[in-house]
C-alpha cells in the first residue's frame, strides 16, 4: 500500500516514434537503492494524451 519507487522514462515514450526505444526497466530496487522483498508489486504507467490522460495498471512478481 505505499509508493517503492517512480521511475519517469518519458525519453522512452518519444522513442516509440522514432529510433532506438529502449524499454524502461524496473530493476527490483526500491527508492533508496535495496531490493524490494519477494511479493506481489502494483503498477501504474499514465501518460497525458491529446484525447486527455491514459492509465495503465497491472501487477508485477518478485521471487528469489
Amino acid at each position: 500500500g505505499r509508493l517503492v519507487r517512480q521511475l519517469d522514462r518519458q525519453w522512452a515514450i518519444r522513442g516509440l516514434f522514432g529510433q532506438g526505444v529502449e524499454d524502461p526497466v524496473w530493476d527490483g530496487l526500491d527508492e533508496g537503492g535495496g531490493l524490494v522483498v519477494p511479493g506481489i508489486y502494483l503498477y501504474r504507467i499514465s501518460l497525458d494524451t491529446d484525447e486527455g490522460a491514459q492509465e495503465k495498471l497491472g501487477t508485477i512478481l518478485v521471487a528469489y
